[in-house]
């Protein structure tokens, strides 16, 4: 199994939650000079010796060494390197879209991110993921023995039951290929699921009552997911969900195209980065990951079951998406590249504010059907 040298977090930590996430440098990032790379075969490099694409210290086939631990002095240098050999190694590095690298920046996004003030999306109907109590999808691990599958404890409020507990399970109802397992599960607040680029995964999220033991139809609430990019090599990722909800909102200036068809909708990918953007907290999100986000408001009738698969073109590197059952677009702060905290709705100074249904921007809750506080039981 593949290990993360010891060296790489505390090279990352060093990082400013800004620097990791800030919006200059995803759209401006380049992948230039990763002409090769290597894929989960032996494969070569530009000058046709084969290449070791591990984590292992030392050197790899053609005596390069790999990996040491660096000083203080040259942590940046280190990062940049970092990412110019996980543009080699594609496949066999999974911090592309969801692994070592991309955990270690997003921690320090969301040590910022609880900086921030009381939770901008108090009073919407929502659903918290609060603990990983199974973390087995498809019987790949990492709690091999248990079922299969994702189970967590989750919180509620405002969505129309008086209970405020519950879990939340996560089932694949097709076939599954994972890329690396220790990034399926919970990032913060955020639950996710990594696969095999070129592959796909269908999944079923449900609520359940573990003290009657049965299953629970939410009256309202959202759920929404996001991370939904690409691969460096253009392997765009997409999400299709059954039209379980009655609206959806996407970012102004959103970098992800929409299909939408009579019993499902897709969500495609469009931009091509690392995995340094992914999502930690719900209480504020960067502009790039507002525009890689989708949230869909539960239709009248609740929601019973979410049924949606996730998958990508052909690639090399690892993909990922993460979704939650928050009212994301609607209500969470926006961290501008300044620093600036933005309200989720406010319009101008570059903010990216929700759109509905990919038309209009998001200027009376009414009239959508989106009620906030006591005005939800009225």
């Amino acid at each position: 199994a593949m290990e993360t040298p010891k060296s790489l977090e505390d090279t990352l930590e060093l990082a400013t939650a800004e620097e990791a996430v800030k919006e200059e440098q995803r759209e401006h990032r380049t992948a230039s000079g990763n002409n090769s790379g290597c894929d989960s075969n032996s494969s070569n490099n530009n000058s046709g010796a084969p290449m070791d694409c591990s984590f292992s210290s030392g050197t790899n086939n053609v005596g390069i060494q790999v990996w040491r631990s660096p000083s203080r002095t040259v942590a940046f240098s280190s990062i940049f390197l970092f990412m110019v050999v996980a543009g080699l190694c594609g496949n066999a590095l999974p911090g592309l879209s969801g692994g070592p690298a991309a955990a270690a920046a997003s921690k320090t996004s969301a040590k910022a991110g609880r900086r921030l003030m009381a939770d901008p999306c108090a009073g919407f109907p929502s659903i918290k993921i609060e603990k990983m109590l199974v973390n087995n999808l498809g019987g790949y691990g990492p709690d091999v023995g248990k079922p299969p599958g994702m189970v967590f404890e989750v919180s509620m409020s405002n969505v129309g039951l008086t209970q405020t507990k519950a879990h939340l399970k996560v089932n694949t109802f097709t076939g599954y290929v994972p890329n690396w397992v220790p990034s399926n599960g919970l990032h913060t607040e955020w639950a996710a699921v990594n696969w095999k680029p070129g592959t796909t995964v269908g999944l079923v999220a449900n609520f359940w009552d573990p003290e009657t033991k049965k299953n629970l139809t939410i009256p309202r609430g959202y759920m929404t997911f996001s991370d939904v990019d690409a691969g460096l090599r253009d392997e765009e990722e997409f999400v299709t969900v059954s039209n379980f909800f009655s609206n959806y909102y996407v970012g102004d200036k959103t970098m992800m195209r929409t299909e939408e068809h009579i019993l499902t909708t897709t969500f495609w990918g469009t931009d091509g980065e690392l995995g340094l953007d992914n999502p930690e907290i719900n209480a504020v999100l960067t502009p790039v990951q507002k525009k890689k986000s989708v949230t869909l408001q539960f239709g009248p009738e609740g929601l019973q079951a979410a049924v949606f698969k996730l998958g990508s073109d052909k690639g090399h590197s690892a993909r990922e998406i993460r979704f939650g059952f928050e009212a994301s677009l609607l209500c969470s702060k926006t961290r501008m590249p300044n620093g600036r905290i933005l309200d989720a709705m406010e319009l101008g100074q570059g903010n990216i504010f929700p759109v509905a249904n990919g038309k209009e921007a998001v200027k009376d809750l009414k009239s959508l059907g989106v009620c906030v506080g006591a005005e939800c039981d009225s």
